[in-house]
C-alpha cells in the first residue's frame, strides 16, 4: 500500500523556558529530545503545503522528528528540506 500524508497543521518548538505558559495550541513533548512542540491546530496546512510534504515524503526528503502515540489525530512531527516543521497524518 502506497502511505500518503492526508493532512498537517503548523508547527513551532518552545524552549523549556516558555512551556509552562497558556498555550493556544495542543503541545506535544518528545520525551527522547526533550522538544517540546506546539501545535496550531487551528491552522491546518493549505493544498500546496500538503502536496509539497507529501512528495517530500514519497521521494524520502521528508524528516521524520517523532511518531506522535496519542489520541491526536496527527501521526508525526516532521521537518521538511526548507527547515519547517509540521504535524501531519500519514495514511495508508
Amino acid at each position: 500500500m502506497n502511505q500518503y500524508i492526508n493532512y498537517g497543521c503548523y508547527v513551532r518548538t518552545l524552549s523549556d523556558l516558555h512551556i509552562d505558559e497558556p498555550s493556544e495550541g495542543l503541545v506535544i513533548t518528545d520525551t527522547f529530545s526533550k522538544v517540546h512542540y506546539e501545535l496550531s491546530t487551528d491552522t491546518p496546512c493549505d493544498r500546496s503545503d500538503l502536496l509539497g510534504l507529501d512528495t517530500e515524503y514519497q521521494t524520502g526528503n521528508l524528516t521524520i522528528l517523532m511518531d506522535i502515540k496519542n489520541k491526536s489525530p496527527f501521526t508525526h512531527i516532521v521537518k521538511d528540506s526548507e527547515g519547517f516543521l509540521f504535524a501531519v497524518q500519514i495514511r495508508n
